[in-house]
């Protein structure tokens, strides 16, 4: 976790995939391994770049999609207290990491209990250009 908070901004995405990997590959307490990385990420130094997008997004985003293309967190399921971890997180998250968060909760072994109270949370907000996807979450959980 110290790494994913002090690393070099070039080694800062190579980082967060290999602890995507790992963290999905937990068998005791991932939601809150997966929080305490959230979180490393979060204290860096923000960066923006010229389109005004925060390098935290990016590792962000490095992480979840790492976490999210191993194969035991699609065959296996997901974690619940990693749902509610991310679900925590979600609007400080890229549109692209957002979506995955979706998927990642619409998958057929999240309980349907958690399902509606993420839909709940994300569609609770206000409508912001930011939020697009807010429409396909409804749609999906339908």
């Amino acid at each position: 976790m110290e790494l994913l908070a002090k690393c070099s901004l070039a080694l800062g995405n190579q980082v967060a995939l290999t602890a995507g990997e790992l963290l999905s590959r937990l068998k005791s307490n991932p939601g809150t391994k997966i929080a305490q990385a959230l979180k490393a990420i979060e204290q860096r130094p923000a960066i923006k770049y010229k389109d005004g997008v925060e390098h935290h997004s990016y590792i962000f985003a490095q992480l979840i999609s790492s976490y999210a293309q191993t194969p035991k967190t699609f065959g296996g399921g997901i974690n619940v207290d990693v749902c509610h971890a991310l679900q925590e997180q979600y609007f400080n998250l890229s549109s692209k990491s957002r979506s995955q968060v979706v998927q990642l909760h619409s998958h057929p072994t999240v309980p349907l209990v958690i399902q509606s109270e993420f839909l709940f949370h994300i569609t609770s907000q206000p409508v912001r250009d930011l939020y697009k996807e807010k429409e396909t979450a409804v749609q999906l959980f339908r």
